[in-house]
């Protein structure tokens, strides 16, 4: 082998070879000395590796602040669910050890990670990244036996790198909190960040630490408030800020907080789903826009699509922006399709863009959900206006009717329900019949009225030669127990108008036959 040639070659002096390094060392010491190179930059050191027996390359290792940063980088990513994102940066820089420590470190598995530093020590026996990547491992896992020597060599190599070793006394912290004492923590911290104020990891540590402790409010929004300070791009500092403004000082409050953090991560879903809640009322178009990003963003919230669909709805104004009401409002369909107020929201805004085929179908699933809804029986009933059903029609306009009497109008806008009202009123006029109070009487009185209804319209057809013929009209009544018409269904209608069968229907349902419950024929003659 190479290395037993090179040690042949040597004096014959002894020589007291120690593991790796002092291996490193003997070699050294039998090689050429090598013409002085330029000297290395402050705080870091020479790590030496061979690749062949007679060449050798000299790595310089990497400055201790830099892993501060990337320790701080890391934890700010697991807020986030962003370690992914932020592993591929780092693997995007080649010979760059701080970034192969960040790639290390960002892996979301401790066990991974642990193997990973492992093998790392093992390779390069001098540097500081493996060392310092078990130590905390171990100390996240609470393991401070086994910690003690990984930590005693990360803190020496980073000593070597110039003599910063705050993270050392991160990893103490770490497994002091670990290991359930806050209190021991808050103060390495504490020490630790009067001796380096500059590691941001420290800065972020503790305000973590303070939050797990229960601390009040005050003291919490302090620590945060700090390490915002001292974190450059912090989004969870920012996000956790916001959090405690908001519990204290109502969603408004924290606005600005939220705006912070998404000036780091523009379109965090959760974040801007905040932002909206917290200016909706104050500022609606800025809140839309806000509910509208976290929409695409990807947030798959009911409650928050739902508030979207509905200011959306408010403040559309043009056909594009119905549109996306309606997308948001089906999409918080998708989520509470047990929710009334979704799937009349769809409604409304398909009433809104004249799309009666997507009005019906929602107004449909309404109804199973509340029977005697006004926008889905309106809707429905202006379906059936624009196919000639005016029978159809004329029922669903009854239930809008009573509904609105009765004040259950699911806080719909006035406009609307004028509009169905308008509708109805329409429909009664062309056939005939009465808006005034619900005729009683008995069977006989009821049939003589009806049939002068019936007859007054019949002629006006045949006049308009809009019927060519007459007959006798043969319908089925039933009444409920205190005689009211509950249902009519025509029998036998030799003239098949549309008209004179509506009037029938609408006429007769408007009444109360004296007698309690009963089914009654009754036959109208138009000739």
């Amino acid at each position: 082998m190479w290395i037993e040639t090179l040690l042949a070659r040597s004096s014959r002096r002894a020589l007291s070879i120690s593991g790796i390094g002092g291996l490193v060392l003997a070699l050294a010491s039998c090689a050429t000395a090598p013409a002085p190179g330029p000297a290395a930059p402050p705080g870091t050191t020479d790590v030496e590796v061979f690749a062949t027996p007679r060449t050798r390359t000299t790595v310089a290792e990497l400055q201790p602040a830099r892993l501060c940063r990337v320790v701080a980088e890391v934890d700010d990513a697991v807020s986030r669910n962003a370690l992914g994102v932020l592993r591929l940066r780092y693997d995007s820089v080649a010979d760059d050890r701080a970034a192969a420590f960040g790639s290390m470190l960002s892996r979301p598995k401790n066990d991974e990670r642990f193997r990973l530093f492992h093998d790392d020590d093992k390779a390069r026996p001098l540097s500081v990244v493996g060392a310092l990547g078990t130590c905390l491992v171990y100390s996240d896992w609470k393991m401070p036996s086994q910690r003690e020597v990984p930590c005693r060599k990360a803190g020496e190599r980073l000593a070597a790198l110039g003599g910063d070793t705050s993270l050392i006394r991160y990893a103490d912290a770490l497994v002091q909190w670990r290991q359930g004492d806050a209190d021991g923590a808050l103060a390495t911290l504490s020490t630790a960040i009067s001796a380096t104020p500059s590691c941001e990891a420290l800065h972020l540590l503790r305000a973590r630490v303070t939050v797990a402790k229960g601390a009040d409010i005050a003291a919490q929004k302090a620590a945060w408030a700090q390490a915002e300070a001292a974190v450059l791009d912090c989004f969870s500092c920012a996000v956790e800020s916001g959090k405690l403004v908001e519990q204290t000082d109502g969603k408004a409050a924290a606005a600005a907080a939220w705006e912070r953090a998404l000036k780091i991560v523009p379109d965090h879903p959760d974040t801007l789903r905040r932002l909206a809640a917290a200016v909706a009322g104050i500022d609606d178009s800025r809140a839309l826009a806000a509910y509208s990003a976290a929409a695409d963003a990807g947030v798959r919230d009911f409650a928050t699509l739902l508030a979207a669909a509905k200011l959306a709805a408010q403040l559309a104004e043009t056909a594009a922006a119905q549109e996306r009401a309606l997308d948001l409002a089906r999409k918080a369909v998708e989520l509470g399709r047990n929710d009334p107020d979704a799937r009349r929201l769809v409604v409304v805004l398909a009433l809104r863009r004249d799309d009666m085929a997507t009005a019906s179908v929602a107004s449909r699933a309404l109804l199973e959900l509340a029977p005697d809804d006004v926008v889905a029986h309106g809707a429905l009933a202006r379906a059936a206006m624009k196919t000639e059903a005016y029978a159809e029609a004329a029922l669903h306009y009854e239930v809008v009717a009573r509904e609105v009497a009765a004040g259950r109008t699911a806080d719909l806008g006035g406009a609307l329900l004028q509009a169905f009202g308008n509708e109805r009123l329409a429909l009664f006029a062309m056939l005939g019949v009465s808006d005034e109070a619900r005729a009683e009487g008995g069977p006989n009185t009821i049939a003589q009225n009806t049939q002068r209804t019936l007859t007054k319209l019949w002629r006006k057809r045949v006049e308009n030669k809009q019927v060519g013929g007459g007959g006798v009209l043969t319908v089925s009544v039933e009444t409920d127990a205190t005689g009211r018409v509950i249902d009519v269904i025509i029998k036998s209608d030799p003239l098949g108008d549309k008209v004179i069968q509506a009037a029938t229907i609408a006429a007769l349902r408007r009444t109360t036959i004296r007698g309690g419950a009963k089914r009654y024929t009754l036959d109208f003659t138009l000739e």
